[in-house]
């Protein structure tokens, strides 16, 4: 059976007349929610107050900071993994509009550095339908 964490992405518009995207359309929407979600991690990034980016959902949180400098309670770090993710979402959004592909599941196995913040974006467009 399955021994890593495994989601099932169905195909050929079986469930579009429920709402749910084909292939090309949860393409772009990735692409969408990608732009999204790098203006938030920005937006958060550039504000000082630890309160402000204590909370990190595990997609920004995951990155190891790069700056050994800290201040106070870690501020530069907390800025560095907002940056990070933001910056991990433009390249997804880059990667797909270039590669055009008409399915994402090919695409995150060929570029398993971006397979992590792909299923979240895919998780959040399935979501909102």
């Amino acid at each position: 059976m399955f021994k890593k964490p495994t989601v099932f992405i169905t195909g050929a518009g079986a469930s579009c007349h429920y709402g749910y995207p084909t292939g090309e359309a949860l393409v772009r929407e990735v692409i969408k929610k990608a732009h999204i979600f790098a203006d938030l991690c920005r937006d958060i990034a550039s504000h000082r107050t630890p309160e402000f980016l204590v909370l990190r959902p595990k997609i920004v949180n995951r990155h190891q900071p790069k700056s050994p400098v800290t201040n106070g309670l870690g501020t530069i770090h907390m800025q560095e993994q907002w940056m990070a993710a933001s910056q991990e979402c433009n390249k997804l959004a880059s990667r797909l509009t270039l590669a055009h592909p008409p399915v994402i599941d090919y695409f995150l196995g060929w570029n398993e550095d971006l397979r992590e913040i792909g299923k979240f974006l895919i998780a959040w467009v399935i979501l909102e339908c």
